[in-house]
This record gives C-alpha cells, structure tokens and sequence, in this order.
C-alpha cells in the first residue's frame, strides 16, 4: 500500500473518531464487518456516506463497497462520450444542436489565444484582457461574465467578472490563471428569483441523474439541489456548498441539507448565510427539468450522468453534464441507491452483462 493511502487512511480514521456524532467505535466495527460478509465488498466509502454517524440507520441500503465502486465508476464507460462530457467547449458545440437551452457562449482560450464569435485575439496582458471583457459585456449587453476551466471539475477556480473588477487589481488573479490555462467564457445566467432567495451569491443548481438501459430506455435516478454559502459566488461539493435531496414527484426540497463530511459533514435546516428554511419549498419549472434531464440523455447517451441544470424565471438551462457526478452525495441525498428501484435494476443489469 502506498505511503498515500496510508495516510489517507488514517486521516479518515481520525475525522471518524474525533466526530462527535459518531456512533461507537464497537457499532462502526460491527456495520463494517457485517457489510463486508452480506456483500462481499469492502465498504471503503462508509464514513464518506456518512454512515459512522448515530442518526444512520440504514448503511446496508448504500453502495460503499470497492468493488461497487469500481464496477459503477468503470462499467458505464464510453470514452469517446465522456469527452463530450469532460470538455466544456465540446459539450456546448454538441448541444448547440440540439433544442435545449443553453448558457450564451462568448467564447474560449488556450493560454494568451482568445476564440469568440468575432474571431482569435492575442492577449498578453492584464490590460488587453480588460479591454476584451469590457468589449464582451458591452456587445451582449451581459452585467457580468462567468469564466471556468474547459476541464474543470468541482467549480474550482472560476471567476465571474463584472465591470467593477476590470482596471482593478483583484482581476489580476484571474488573468493570471485564465492566460496560462484554458476557460471557456459564458454570460452569467440570472437564476429564478425564488432560488436567489434562498441564496443569492451563487448560481445555485439542481444536479438531476440519468440511466440508460441497455434497450435504450432513460430513466431518471434522483435529484438534488446545490448551493452556495459563506458568502461564495460558486456552488460544488468540493468548497463546502451545501446539498440537499429533491423529491422527484412533487419538486420539493428535503428537510435538510448538509455539507460533505470532508468539509464538516454540519447539517442545515435553513441556509446558514439567510435563514431561508428549505423543508416545503418547491422547485420552479421542475417537471421542464426532469424532460430537459431525459432530452440531454437522449442527445448524448452516455449510460450514468448527473446534469447540472440552472433555472430561470423562464425555465431551466442545461449547464452540464458529468460522468463523474458525485456519486457518494447523491446516494445520501437519496437515503441509499439500493432501496432506489430505479437504479437498482440499472446496476444488476450493469453488472450482469460484466460477468
């Protein structure tokens, strides 16, 4: 075993024990072993579910195992579609196709060259660069613009940028790692009015789950909320956003949401940053969601994927897709993929034709 993991490892194990929440040390012995004799599997991904925790009852009803994992990660596998899905300039000229609606595209960069609509610009300053944003939101008439990595995952290092910034020192950071990478540009979508009011800093969107059968049926797994909080303009797993489960009949939030337990695991009633209580809110233009979900996995069919979809005062925009959605959150999201009758029946037809 690698030096690596071993101190993984035993990072995990200390979170485990230092939580407070924790059931004992004997009952987290005993789900581990059980769920390694019922399954077969070891459960790797227990306390990343959450599952060490007292008010988890059910660990048995999860997908933890490592070989699980493997076999979901791996199994769906198309390479040539998971470009279409891991590019973000591809996955925009793919959809551009199709009738769904999009975010409006500026353009994108490779280092100091520029592609948008007017054609290639060399940029190789700070003030060039100023002067290239200003000209973007003054032809597309854009408040602001929402610049991310073409490859990026996790909402890492995107900027949004607004006429206050450009001049100012604070752009200085984003030219620097905007010029020596690649980002795609969009206009900054303005999100549903009801969604801003539980927090208005970021775009917040939904994270909605598709399978396809091998006969080609779509079928949608679940759904889940992303937000924003501490003040951030940028809503993923992985800068301490926090989640929360949709109820695929009738559009409504669950009655809390959480953080992922790298971050704190903290659970919320309301949004920490505005007090907005989530339990009975309903999503706006859910059912348009839930056809925009099965219209993109028709156009790219691609056998697991969660969507991000953003929603509007006219509807949802599909911002999206990914074949590495988060897995983990969307089974506690979901209370469990194996009480899932849906994605059930999609892992053992997966998993049979692998035998």
């Amino acid at each position: 075993m690698k030096k690596e993991r071993i101190k993984e490892i035993i990072s995990e194990i200390r979170k485990v024990i230092s939580d407070k929440q924790r059931k004992s040390v004997i009952r987290i012995l005993y789900e581990l072993l059980s769920y390694f004799i019922i399954n077969r599997d070891f459960p790797k991904y227990y306390s990343k579910h959450m599952l060490h925790r007292k008010d988890s009852k059910n660990y048995l009803d999860y997908y933890i195992g490592k070989k699980e994992f493997y076999k979901i990660r791996t199994l769906p596998e198309d390479r040539e579609l998971v470009t279409f899905l891991e590019n973000k300039v591809l996955f925009h000229q793919h959809y551009k196709e199709s009738n769904l609606q999009l975010p409006k595209h500026l353009g994108y960069n490779l280092g100091k060259e520029f592609f948008s609509p007017d054609g290639i610009r060399d940029i190789h300053s700070l003030n060039s660069f100023c002067h290239f944003m200003e000209e973007m939101m003054a032809k597309t008439g854009a408040a602001s613009i929402f610049a991310k990595p073409i490859s990026g995952i996790g909402g890492r290092d995107c900027f949004k940028i607004n006429a206050e910034m450009l001049g100012q020192e604070r752009l200085v950071d984003a030219y620097d790692k905007i010029s020596s990478s690649k980002y795609i540009f969009q206009e900054t979508i303005v999100q549903h009015s009801l969604i801003s009011a539980i927090y208005p800093q970021s775009l917040n969107t939904m994270r909605i789950h598709t399978c396809i059968y091998r006969n080609g049926q779509i079928d949608l797994i679940s759904a889940m909320m992303k937000f924003g909080s501490q003040g951030k303009y940028v809503e993923a797993g992985g800068l301490g956003t926090i989640l929360i489960s949709i109820d695929m009949d009738t559009g409504a939030l669950g009655p809390y949401a959480w953080k992922n337990f790298e971050w704190g695991g903290d659970k919320f009633i309301r949004h920490p940053d505005t007090g907005f209580e989530f339990a009975g809110f309903i999503v706006p233009h859910f059912e348009a969601v839930k056809k925009m979900a099965i219209a993109a996995a028709a156009f790219l069919p691609y056998r697991l994927v969660g969507w991000d979809v953003a929603i509007t005062g006219e509807g949802p925009i599909l911002i999206e897709g990914n074949h590495n959605f988060g897995f983990w959150a969307a089974q506690i999201a979901d209370r469990g993929f194996k009480k899932n009758k849906i994605f059930k029946a999609f892992y053992e037809e997966l998993t049979s034709a692998s035998k």
